[in-house]
């Protein structure tokens, strides 16, 4: 069990009841009866392992007396969940928040404070901080929060998240790797991990392409995307996929991908190589993968292992990117 969950749920065992669950993560107390929010999809899976059934996004209204959030690093994120939270509860019910203590969980009470929440108490086990209370209204800090946190148009021109990979700026490897890739890509494409979608975007103008696919594991990031792309006129399919675990497409004759390094208590380059894993079986023979990865990690082995040929086209700025033909 994540250590952060089992202390959102300390001061509320044995008996956990319905409510609404934001950032959902597996706990022995959770039943049927609870709204699960996961838009994570590997943690989503994890819920569904346990006979769970989480969903992507929050209910748009709700009357309930118990809602549940773990606070995620960024602090706008993190309010925005809160607020969103406490809005489906009724009045005097309980919301209870936590974090991890490098991770957000040091300000939980305060955000309760601010939110004008009441009879806030504070409980600290596992690194982490739970805070719970009694919601007595909706103040302008709460609005403020919806507004912050919220889908919305970015400095850099693309619609984002807070919370999203480099969700305020350009990802300086994935302008590397726009900027290395040749000037003959077609058919039938994807990119792997597409964030936002700045690499799609980039893709989808400069090449005549068939039919393109975009995957990512956060559901918010495929949202993201498809608004960033709505004007673009080859078809584009979305979908919320953990390319660490599924295949969902095949004989595919190019991707693009900036892969993630890092994911729970996976760290280094474990997820980077089970995502060219999955782009070896998701490519026909002669295609092509071209990816982005920090300097530091070890692609090199694997890609060896799994295609018939690969090279380094650039090294850079802290990063390197390849071209592998399957």
């Amino acid at each position: 069990m994540d250590p952060v969950t089992k202390t959102l749920f300390t001061p509320f065992e044995p008996l956990l009841g319905a409510g609404v669950f934001a950032g959902a993560r597996w706990h022995a107390g959770l039943t049927r009866g609870m709204v699960l929010q996961q838009n994570f999809k590997p943690f989503a899976a994890e819920l569904s392992d346990k006979g769970l059934v989480a969903t992507p996004e929050l209910p748009v209204e709700g009357d309930f007396l118990q809602g549940f959030v773990l606070l995620q690093k960024n602090a706008d994120e993190a309010r925005y969940e809160v607020a969103r939270v406490l809005k489906l509860l009724k009045e005097n019910g309980v919301i209870a928040i936590a974090g991890a203590n490098d991770a957000g969980g040091r300000r939980a009470k305060k955000i309760l404070k601010d939110f004008g929440v009441a009879d806030v108490q504070e409980l600290a086990a596992n690194h982490a901080r739970v805070a719970w209370g009694v919601k007595v209204g909706e103040n302008d800090a709460v609005k403020e929060a919806l507004e912050k946190g919220a889908l919305r148009l970015a400095e850099t021109g693309f619609v984002s998240q807070p919370g999203l990979f480099a969700w305020d700026r350009i990802d300086k490897g994935s302008e590397i790797l726009a900027a290395c890739l040749p000037d003959d890509l077609s058919g039938n494409g994807a990119d792997f991990g597409c964030g936002y979608g700045f690499l799609s975007r980039h893709v989808l103008q400069k090449y005549e392409i068939r039919n393109f696919y975009c995957f990512d594991a956060d559901h918010r990031a495929v949202q993201a995307c498809r608004e960033n792309l709505k004007d673009i006129k080859t078809k584009v399919n979305y979908a919320w996929e953990d390319l660490a675990r599924a295949v969902p497409v095949r004989d595919l004759d190019f991707i693009v991908m900036n892969p993630p390094f890092h994911e729970g208590k996976k760290t280094d380059s474990d997820i980077g190589k089970q995502f060219i894993e999955t782009a070896s079986r998701s490519l026909r023979q002669g295609g092509q993968l071209w990816m982005v990865a920090n300097a530091g990690l070890p692609y090199e082995s694997v890609l060896g292992a799994l295609f018939a040929s690969h090279e380094k086209i650039t090294e850079k700025n802290g990063f390197k990117v390849f071209r592998a033909v399957r």
